[in-house]
């Protein structure tokens, strides 16, 4: 049985770990083989649920960078890159630490957008600014094929997803402690 969850695809049980900022759990995973790249049933990996969050995951990045994890992995619905979300989002502080790590700061997603084209179409003109001083461009300046809210609403979708099965999995193992 795994750590969040027994039966669960080890690749979600990386997402979940990620997402509670588990390091020792990631690390565990990355150590026994887990593709630290790989995506999930959603079609993200790892890396999108840190450029999601507005939180600290650096020890976790690093864990996953070890296991060969690619920073510019596209997602599968829009081919945003980690950075496209943490650009979307407005996630300075994730952005900046994807970009120490070398991150492409003018990644194209399917349409030719940048993260560029993301803080702007988001209206996050702080985001814009630090892109802008580490040498983004405007691409495209199109975000996928439609209104800018269903992208945005499908990746985040796809985090709620593995907030999900992280709560019910947290839960079953206090549920299972306390027997």
């Amino acid at each position: 049985m795994g750590l969040f969850g027994g039966g669960k695809k080890k690749v979600e049980e990386l997402l979940q770990a990620t997402y509670v900022g588990s390091r020792e759990a990631v690390f565990r995973l990355v150590r026994d083989g887990v593709k630290t790249g790989a995506k999930g049933k959603a079609g993200i990996t790892a890396m999108h649920v840190i450029a999601y969050l507005d939180k600290d995951r650096t020890g976790i990045m690093d864990n996953l960078l070890f296991g060969k994890a690619d920073i510019n992995e596209p997602e599968d619905n829009y081919g945003w890159t980690p950075l496209h979300v943490a650009a979307g989002m407005g996630n300075i502080k994730v952005a900046g630490q994807l970009l120490s790590k070398g991150a492409d700061v003018n990644a194209r997603d399917k349409r030719g957008a940048t993260p560029l084209d993301m803080a702007d179409a988001q209206s996050e003109k702080r985001m814009a600014d630090f892109l802008k001083e580490h040498n983004g461009e405007s691409g495209t300046g199109t975000i996928a094929s439609g209104p800018l809210a269903v992208p945005v609403s499908k990746v985040g979708k796809a985090i709620d997803e593995v907030v999900e099965a992280a709560k019910a999995a947290k839960a079953a193992a206090a549920k299972k402690a306390k027997k």
